[in-house]
């Protein structure tokens, strides 16, 4: 399977290349999630760039999500950086974040083009909502 995680102090990169399957992105879940390191994770950084296509629909992409929700209940505050170019796989993403923001996690999720300024938001300190719902 084509991806590899970087664990740091403070948050998670995964790494894909090639073509990206449900079952890659199962297989992921399922190590960050068995791993304790993911109780304190303050950012996901997902790596994407060389990514060249998918071969997820609607329905994966909204169990991903789904599944993501319910994790939201027990970390939270976490942010979700897409670090991806190719359009097809930038559409899924962009799709998996709209799934999120309609369900008003404290999670945030963006998509990136380089990087750089993907660490960087990550690093920002997550400013915490009081009183107010995020939508997107």
């Amino acid at each position: 399977m084509p991806f590899e995680i970087i664990w740091e102090p403070q948050g998670v990169i995964q790494r894909h290349w090639g073509v990206l399957h449900p079952q890659e992105l199962d297989e992921f879940n399922s190590q960050f999630y068995g791993d304790s390191r993911s109780d304190n994770c303050k950012f996901m950084l997902t790596d994407f760039l060389e990514v060249t296509d998918h071969t997820f629909d609607q329905i994966d992409i909204s169990v991903a999500a789904g599944y993501d929700i319910g994790a939201s209940k027990s970390i939270k505050n976490f942010k979700i950086a897409f670090v991806v170019r190719e359009p097809k796989v930038r559409e899924g993403c962009e799709l998996y974040r709209k799934i999120l923001a309609s369900c008003n996690t404290t999670w945030e999720v963006r998509l990136f083009e380089d990087m750089g300024e993907a660490r960087r938001w990550c690093e920002e300190p997550k400013l915490a909502l009081s009183g107010c719902s995020a939508r997107a």
